[in-house]
């Protein structure tokens, strides 16, 4: 009953069943006690294990293997009010691969279902699970025995296009909410490279189309990136491209990234290779148009002018402006910091020549970010090296790259792995940050919080909503005639604010149906 404990009102035990009448669940408010996603293995560090997707109707799906080499891939929804679909998450399949350390790959549709399949895996087999848990497509469906399930997009009327690898080809196809295969062939681009490369992106076109962004080793220490546009029909339009220079080409420590550049095209974030630890590494923005040209000049716009090393770039695109904000690691192996950057589409920096420091961090540490209420959210793990009452915090900074508040605990003390923060875009919105709550040995636990516009953790007060569904509706009279009548306290029914649930309401909240 620990949300019952969590609210930011104190229920007395002996109404504890009549509460749960009206709401089964709901978002903690105290930092110590999130939400508990259920359990997975990790050895140590911020390694990739889980995936975290929102869905429009305001859900957070988390996907994860739970245990090394015989584990099983889980899925889990926790809706806008904290609900969970199935405690400890749907049994997906069976997953023997040894990879528990990898994160699934996970694919929001428009139907608010998702997609989820082992990533990095030969003949991976790919899910698809309603919001209620009902899967789609049976027991799953297998792209080919040989492939290599690379990533995926949403598509109109609840259909995903998916990519796979297969040797040294890149297939792309449209899948229909049956399982069936919407186009007539398959997209297939052919790399010109080996089987060892990464898809590193599969990035809306704005057309019913995508670019497939992918990179394969270049010298010992760089690889080489490649783009490559699909057409709404399955054709391969252009492609493949150079999109970094092959000398010193990009760093194979680090992800590319690639996100749509708001005009019909694609923008991609890199590190530069090198081949020594000691060598600066900066970041470059390149941008690719819908024709195929690249429209930054040489190596593309530098992200930061700083002589450090730069990784793990975050790139989120402000709508209001289409402005890149790119967050990243900056440093070598001792204390690093994150830091971030506003630059134009065109490649010019808003933040100064070398970005903004967010916070300290070091390279055992994972941070996430994301765009919300007109703020950059990023989202720091294993924090209790710099604030010893908290091992996630939370730092906003508004478009000026000014700090928006002080940094907002999200976990207590101790110690936290990979970090993720998804948008919960239902009314009210939020943002639910995931993250893995280390405990003893290699037994952890995937843990959440909502977090709100103000900073504070949990749901909101909203008055009126009784039911707590984040509006005041006619599905809240009932819940609101049986507080009355009851005498049960319940905030949200507590319209006249004072401190008493009676007839006295009645009026006001009759006011706010109808307002």
């Amino acid at each position: 009953i620990h949300e019952l404990c969590l609210r930011r009102f104190a229920i007395p035990l002996a109404i504890v069943g009549l509460v749960f009448s009206v709401a089964s669940a709901d978002w903690p408010s105290d930092p110590n006690l999130p939400l508990l996603v259920g359990d997975i293995q990790q050895f140590s560090g911020p390694s990739e294990s889980f995936a975290a997707v929102a869905t429009a109707d305001g859900a957070t799906w988390v996907s994860w293997v739970d245990e090394f080499c015989i584990g099983t891939l889980r899925l889990q929804r926790i809706d806008a009010n904290g609900n969970f679909l199935v405690p400890g998450g749907l049994d997906i399949a069976l997953d023997s691969t040894c990879g528990a350390g990898l994160p699934p790959l996970l694919i929001p549709a428009s139907d608010h279902s998702v997609v989820v399949a082992r990533g990095s895996v030969t003949g991976a087999t790919v899910y698809r699970t309603s919001a209620t848990g009902t899967p789609l497509w049976g027991s799953g469906i297998n792209l080919n025995e040989m492939a290599v399930f690379s990533g995926g997009l949403p598509a109109a009327n609840g259909e995903v296009l998916l990519a796979w690898q297969l040797g040294n080809q890149i297939h792309v196809d449209r899948i229909g909410m049956e399982g069936q295969s919407i186009w007539t062939k398959q997209a297939i681009i052919e790399t010109g490279n080996s089987s060892n490369m990464r898809v590193v992106g599969l990035v809306s076109d704005d057309a019913d189309g995508a670019f497939v962004v992918w990179d394969h080793p270049g010298s010992p220490y760089t690889r080489i990136i490649k783009t490559s546009r699909i057409s709404g029909d399955g054709n391969v339009v252009w492609g493949p491209i150079i999109t970094a220079p092959v000398f010193p080409g990009s760093s194979r420590h680090t992800d590319p990234v690639a996100i749509k550049d708001g005009s019909g095209g694609v923008a991609v974030v890199w590190s530069e290779g090198a081949d020594s630890a000691e060598t600066p590494v900066p970041l470059y923005v390149q941008r690719i148009d819908g024709n195929g040209a690249l429209l930054n000049a040489g190596q593309g716009a530098r992200v930061s002018a700083s002589v450090q090393r730069q990784f793990d770039p975050i790139v989120i695109r402000e709508p209001g402006s289409d402005d890149l904000l790119i967050c990243w690691r900056e440093g070598a192996f001792g204390p690093q910091s994150l830091r971030a950057q506003r630059m134009t589409i065109e490649g010019s920096p808003l933040w100064g020549d070398t970005g903004i420091h967010v916070a300290p961090t070091a390279i055992s540490n994972s941070f996430a970010a994301s765009f919300q209420f007109g703020l950059l959210h990023v989202v720091s793990s294993n924090q209790n090296t710099v604030d010893p009452t908290a091992a996630v915090n939370l730092y906003r900074i508004d478009l000026l790259g000014n700090s928006a508040a002080a940094p907002q605990p999200i976990s207590g003390s101790g110690s936290a792995g990979q970090v993720l923060a998804t948008p919960i875009v239902a009314s009210p919105q939020a943002q639910a940050v995931v993250w893995i709550d280390d405990g003893p040995t290699i037994d952890d636990q995937l843990a959440a919080h909502r977090v709100n516009e103000d900073g504070t953790l949990g749901l909101p007060l909203i008055l009126g909503d009784v039911n707590r569904d984040g509006s005041v509706n006619l599905l809240d009279v009932a819940p609101f005639v049986q507080a009355i009548t009851t005498g049960v306290f319940i905030p949200e029914a507590d319209i006249n604010q004072d401190e008493l649930v009676n007839l006295l309401d009645v009026a006001p909240f009759i006011s706010l149906l109808t307002g």
